[in-house]
């Protein structure tokens, strides 16, 4: 038994070494706001989705992030129930990718086949789900549709 937690206590070390600088690397980059510059790259993605510009960040943050920080930036936007199924679908797929990439990695697998296979299958899902959300441009509820100004429910 103490030989089962020991190994699994040097298996989350291990991933804990890769985990922490990367998340405090990702802070920076948000803090910094570089990520906003590195979106651009996603505009083209976003495009062919049928997102919004604004959306590229968002589609970033969850590939390079996770999926919280997609989820973060997502609420700050406007977006259709189609767009917010097609930005789900593609962050469920693909996020975390420089993370896992680090596990994958010192694992012996081939990382950039599997991080090519993610991105593909990310933007394969998520224009899926976008062609068969079309026409659904009903707004997503806010949080503040439930509220009134009487102070009463």
């Amino acid at each position: 038994m103490l030989e089962v937690v020991k190994k699994y206590s040097l298996s989350a070390l291990q991933i804990l070494k890769i985990v922490v600088p990367l998340y405090i690397l990702a802070e920076l980059l948000t803090y910094l706001g570089w990520l906003k510059y590195i979106s651009v790259l996603f505009e083209p993605i976003a495009y062919l989705l049928n997102l919004p510009d604004e959306a590229a960040i968002v589609l970033l943050s969850g590939a390079l992030l996770n999926i919280y920080a997609a989820l973060s930036l997502a609420s700050t936007l406007e977006l259709t129930f189609q767009q917010a199924t097609t930005i789900g679908t593609f962050v469920a797929i693909c996020h975390s990718l420089p993370l896992e990439a680090t596990v994958l990695k010192r694992l012996g697998i081939p990382v950039v086949p599997h991080v090519l296979l993610r991105v593909v299958a990310g933007v394969a899902g998520a224009f899926i789900a976008s062609s068969l959300m079309e026409g659904q441009n009903q707004m997503v509820l806010e949080v503040s549709d439930f509220t009134s100004t009487s102070g009463s429910i």
